[in-house]
């Protein structure tokens, strides 16, 4: 049994939605995320996953002394 071919037009048609899907998710992760990494995933040329990772930013030795802190923890 053969495998299923889709159309060509059909081909592009779904091609080009998973192109602007991955755009959107990218662009989301871009606005949303204030420090950290946004990377797109490939396989055989297609967007195939994107991935958000968030950084959350602490302070400093300096800035929690400069701040007045204690010893810390």
């Amino acid at each position: 049994m053969k495998a299923a071919v889709p159309e060509p037009g059909k081909a592009h048609a779904l091609r080009t939605e998973n192109e602007r899907k991955a755009l959107d998710l990218f662009l989301q992760g871009i606005r949303e995320i204030r420090y950290g990494v946004v990377s797109a995933v490939l396989q055989d040329g297609l967007v195939v996953q994107v991935e958000c990772s968030e950084k959350f930013r602490l302070m400093t030795r300096r800035e929690v002394e400069l701040a007045g802190g204690g010893d810390g923890i």
